[in-house]
């Protein structure tokens, strides 16, 4: 299963972006190989509007079941609910939240935590 974490630098060790729709990049983490791979979020974090939604597209489009970021807005909680991934909040890095994912120990976000338009 492929999930993908909000992360400030291409490093398992960076920080959780607390952004989701306009995160530096994501890590796109397999749990089965234990493999990871860098997505650049740029194009979509200097939107002037739409972030949520660009982002929640790339997100899909690389096959993740679940994404892991501090917070997530209305557009973008719509846009992933509408194509059944699931989101989870973490504050720590990528490699812990990897891990407390794993666990069970991350709280599922189950409506926008944050209002539109945020930084």
């Amino acid at each position: 299963m492929l999930i993908a974490i909000s992360a400030e630098k291409n490093d398992l060790d960076s920080k959780v972006d607390e952004r989701f729709g306009r995160a530096s990049g994501f890590i796109i983490f397999d749990l089965d190989s234990e493999e990871f791979r860098y997505i650049n979020n740029s194009k979509n974090s200097s939107l002037g509007g739409g972030a949520g939604v660009q982002t929640s597209r790339l997100i899909a489009e690389s096959g993740v079941k679940a994404v892991i970021a501090q917070h997530f807005g209305p557009s973008a909680h719509s846009t992933l609910d509408a194509v059944d991934i699931k989101k989870y909040s973490a504050n720590s890095t990528v490699r812990q939240a990897i891990e407390d994912f794993k666990s069970g120990a991350l709280k599922e976000i189950k409506s926008p935590d944050v209002h539109g338009h945020w930084s």
